[in-house]
């Protein structure tokens, strides 16, 4: 999701991203006030990974589940930012 859309949102920007490393991008982001804490992105990417690694134990999945979940606000908290200018882009 991150590297689409946040390229996407700088695009429409005017911000010069294409050869950018997905750091500077995130930075760029939260210079501009759309990602408040670099340190927030990360931990979602964090919890992303778990689920793509797939873990047998069902515990650990488990756990990895409760964590996502408890995640969902901070997530919400971060489109909120970045809806209102990426509703403007199906319009165009």
């Amino acid at each position: 999701m991150g590297p689409r859309l946040f390229s996407a949102l700088l695009e429409h920007l005017q911000e010069p991203y294409e050869d950018r490393p997905m750091i500077d991008k995130l930075h760029s982001l939260g210079k501009l006030g759309y990602l408040p804490k670099l340190d927030d992105w990360q931990s979602l990417r964090v919890i992303r990974n778990r689920f793509a690694d797939d873990p047998e134990d069902d515990a650990l999945k488990a756990g990895y589940l409760n964590e996502a979940i408890s995640a969902v606000p901070l997530l919400l908290g971060l489109m909120a930012g970045i809806a209102p200018v990426m509703g403007s882009l199906q319009g165009t």
